[in-house]
């Protein structure tokens, strides 16, 4: 009889993989493809996971905020971790070695809290101990392929244009860190909100398009601020959101909670963003699991803060009464105009 088995996998190194200096000839339209890329990645690897092993959607628990939760059987456990293997390898060399995959796995038994713990020491014992996952010591120090800085960002800067328009995102196995459009061995639609059909991925995009109908450039975008011509970005956070997925009673809490939040930023980002006093001021960068991050200019992303803080509010009276502590029912934004940020 095969046992239950979840696994949990995290992208690791977002931060420095996103403010890594870009090396092409147009580092917004990079900064824009690694953004989009960063946010579809957890949400098509557990997919195409599935899909490539010949599994059911239904196993998949949560994805998407540089994390994802599949449920699986022992047998398939093996295949599972030379899928990601492969995907973490790949993923690593086009990020220049910013991004690092990890992943562990336990049998279904016992309480939830339980299996969280064990899954929690096994990705803790992994990035404590990046050389610790079977891999020889002498292996470590063997020369290995890198890849040219330029041909990353050209490949982020072609996604980036494709992806304002893409019905659909797909994997191939043959590349399995490449996310396209076209031509893929498994593809699923993309969705600006929150959908079941076909196994829609909700994926925002509100973009300041210029005169001739291409994404504006910052400096575009500057301009139409009040008073002072300046753009900048905004980043929001929820709370220690992750000690409140800690304290899930059981995995359906878990992914329940996982889905709100995703679905709140996405939702909420895609309608406001259509506003008349937003829709040409500003573009959304990111949306991950608990957090975004938008560009625009100072007076409409200040604007745009407050109405967030608002929704929020309402969103974690109706949603999050129940639940006890102050964990997630709280959230954090930030801003920084481009006087005090790397131009673009």
């Amino acid at each position: 009889m095969s046992l239950q088995v979840f696994l949990q996998a995290q992208l690791l190194g977002s931060e420095r993989f996103l403010t890594s200096p870009a090396s092409g000839s147009d580092p917004f339209q990079e900064l824009l493809g690694r953004c989009g890329w960063l946010t579809l990645l957890t949400e098509v690897l557990p997919r195409a996971l599935l899909a490539d092993m010949k599994l059911s959607r239904m196993l998949l628990g949560a994805s998407g905020g540089e994390q994802f939760l599949v449920v699986l059987t022992d047998e398939s456990i093996a295949g599972a971790n030379e899928f990601l293997q492969r995907a973490a390898s790949a993923i690593a060399q086009l990020s220049a070695g910013t991004l690092r995959l990890v992943w562990a796995s336990t049998e279904n038994l016992g309480p939830w809290p339980v299996v969280r713990k064990r899954i929690e020491e096994e990705l803790q014992r992994k990035i404590s101990a990046p050389l610790g996952g079977g891999l020889e010591s002498s292996a470590a120090f063997d020369p290995f392929e890198t890849a040219d800085p330029e041909l990353g960002a050209g490949y982020f800067v072609s996604f980036a244009n494709a992806l304002q328009n893409a019905e659909r995102v797909g994997w191939s196995p043959e590349q399995p860190a490449h996310l396209v459009f076209e031509g893929a061995a498994f593809s699923w639609p993309l969705r600006d909100q929150s959908s079941t059909e076909e196994d829609g991925i909700a994926y925002p995009r509100r973009y300041v398009m210029n005169d001739h109908q291409e994404i504006a450039a910052p400096a575009e975008i500057a301009v139409a601020a009040e008073g002072a011509p300046r753009w900048g970005i905004l980043r929001g956070d929820v709370d220690y959101f992750d000690l409140r997925l800690k304290r899930a009673d059981s995995v359906e809490e878990h992914i329940q909670l996982s889905l709100l939040f995703k679905d709140f930023f996405a939702g909420e980002l895609s309608i406001l963003c259509t506003l008349p006093e937003f829709w040409r001021k500003i573009t959304i960068l990111y949306r991950g699991g608990d957090d975004f991050a938008v560009l625009g200019t100072w007076d409409a992303l200040v604007a745009l803060a407050r109405e967030l803080q608002r929704l929020f509010e309402k969103f974690v009276a109706g949603n999050l009464q129940s639940f006890a502590g102050l964990e997630s029912k709280s959230i954090s934004m930030a801003l920084r105009d481009a006087v005090a940020m790397r131009r673009f």
